[in-house]
């Protein structure tokens, strides 16, 4: 289960301001545990559906750190809470325009008054691996961190809505530096090539997600498997509406948008684009973005994990707008 603040753990009430110096109540405790159970009880990786928003005010969760230095590691399948600069990434590159896009939208709800961006935070859990001396190497959602590494949050709201919530999938801990990366290689938990698609070695990760490097390819990835070019199971919208989701048990495997960028990469090079502005690169990626389509749903290409079984009939290319970031009456259509 996960740690309730103040229970065996330094808790957050020193950084969060009024709401976080409440007293964590009993009743929230026991709801938190009753919540996690059935979690647990529900799916063996139930990252992508965390979701504590139901909870009252006072925040239940401990930072990470915090728990190691109390002396009680978090636990595989719980949920604590870290600066984006401390979790430490299992890739490379990201895609400058998409995380772009994510900051506008943690932007966008930073200014709501209803808890928007918190309760966005408590829904997109950031699966995690304890490694040597504790670090914590996240595995996915590594736009969102670079993301809200990088926002620019009014003053005024309270520290929670700075922190990710990491999901502890995996506890590596006990291997030393070259036993826990050939575990991470053995189980495919890390992406061995750099923004330019060349291979790299475990010692060329860069040590936060503020130093990732810009891959187009990943950006374009994104614009194709939100137009259902390929799927990515784990999302409540794909989950619903592919049966290959199998009704949304099954989860996404790491990397998977990289592994396609590594393939539209192979089938049409574009020189140029790493030197191009991010307005000036949207541009050509949308020029290429029907092809990219179509490479994806031939049927040469089945073996391909994320494969859109139900063909072209079930895709539909976004529209974009002048930041590159899909439009609001794409993403409507794709809520519904």
């Amino acid at each position: 289960v996960v740690p309730v603040a103040g229970h065996h753990a330094l808790h957050l009430g020193s950084h969060l301001g009024e709401a976080g110096r409440r007293p964590c109540k009993a009743m929230a405790g026991l709801r938190l545990l009753l919540l996690m159970q059935t979690l647990l009880l529900a799916s063996a990786d139930f990252c992508d559906d965390f979701d504590v928003s139901q909870l009252d005010g006072s925040d239940p969760l401990d930072y990470c750190k915090a728990q190691f230095m109390m002396g009680h590691p978090p636990k595989i399948g719980t949920v604590c809470l870290a600066r984006p600069q401390d979790a430490f990434p299992t890739q490379a590159a990201y895609g400058e325009v998409d995380a772009g896009c994510v900051q506008r939208e943690i932007e966008a709800l930073a200014g709501e008054k209803d808890g928007s961006l918190r309760t966005y935070l408590m829904s997109n859990t950031v699966p995690t691996v304890i490694g040597p001396s504790g670090k914590l190497y996240i595995t996915d959602h590594h736009h969102l961190s670079r993301a809200l590494l990088q926002s620019f949050l009014p003053y005024d709201k309270p520290y929670i809505h700075r922190l990710l919530y990491l999901c502890i999938n995996e506890d590596l801990s006990k291997y030393d530096e070259q036993g826990f990366w050939d575990e991470m290689q053995s189980r495919q938990l890390v992406w061995l090539y750099d923004n330019e698609g060349n291979n790299i070695t475990v010692h060329d990760l860069p040590q936060s997600v503020k130093y990732l490097k810009d891959d187009p390819y990943r950006t374009l990835a994104m614009y194709v498997r939100q137009s259902y070019g390929f799927i990515k199971c784990g999302s409540k919208s794909a989950n619903s509406k592919f049966p290959q989701c199998e009704g949304g048990n099954v989860t996404a495997k790491p990397y998977i948008e990289f592994k396609w960028a590594k393939l539209y990469r192979a089938q049409f090079p574009l020189p140029d684009i790493y030197d191009q502005s991010d307005q000036a690169q949207v541009i050509q990626l949308q020029s290429v973005l029907g092809q990219a389509i179509t490479i994806s749903l031939d049927p040469r290409n089945a073996g391909q994990e994320g494969f859109n079984r139900l063909g072209p009939k079930s895709a539909q290319q976004v529209t974009l707008d002048d930041h590159g970031c899909v439009a609001e009456d794409d993403k409507k259509k794709k809520k519904k």
